[in-house]
């Protein structure tokens, strides 16, 4: 199961570096819990000199996400949508990721090392308008993998509960709904659990 492994590599990693930590990241990948997540985060700030905020903000945007499809409840988010309500959540910083906010090539870049790319889902109407978007089945994998469980469900079994959004307040959303989410404690990242 180990030598087969394939993680997945920032893409900030190049050449040797990428080598060195890949067996790494499969390990932590085996291990589970939030040993994926600061394993590469370590190795962003270790090898490729990024700031530990910036490593974790892929892991934000897929818990940010993952608290928009959850509270639309749908299966497919077209890329319009999900922008909107990527940059309306207050305290995140989607709305003014440096000087600007989240794009459909930023998301997608953002995406990319979770394997996460835009689908098109064709619409019954009388010109089969095509939308562009992202599917919540292919979101699974990663929020199992990156994002910590809070209890024994996994992030498929938590479908009809809302997630949180990463310290974030969630303000008006796409189709005029709104929700909310309490503040949470943050938690630094190479900051060891409490069991």
């Amino acid at each position: 199961m180990l030598v087969d492994s394939e993680p997945a590599l920032p893409e900030e990693l190049f050449d040797r570096a990428a080598d060195i930590w890949e067996p790494l990241f499969a390990i932590a990948d085996l291990a589970g819990g939030d040993w994926p997540e600061r394993s590469r985060a370590a190795a962003l700030v270790l090898s490729a000199g990024v700031n530990v905020e910036d490593a974790s903000l892929g892991v934000m945007l897929l818990k940010d996400i993952k608290a928009i499809l959850d509270l639309n409840g749908g299966d497919f988010i077209t890329t319009a949508d999900l922008l909107t309500a990527l940059c309306a959540l207050e305290e995140s910083p989607w709305g003014d990721l440096r000087g600007k906010a989240i794009d459909n090539r930023r998301l997608s870049k953002e995406l990319k090392p979770y394997g996460i790319g835009p689908k098109n889902k064709k619409v019954s109407t009388s010109d089969n308008t095509v939308l562009r978007g992202y599917k919540r089945e292919d979101f699974v994998d990663a929020w199992n993998r990156y994002l910590p469980q809070t209890d024994a469900t996994t992030a498929t079994a938590a479908t009809d509960t809302v997630a949180e959004p990463s310290q974030v307040a969630l303000v008006a959303l796409v189709a005029d709904k709104s929700g909310g989410a309490e503040e949470e404690e943050q938690e630094w990242l190479f900051h060891p659990q409490s069991s």
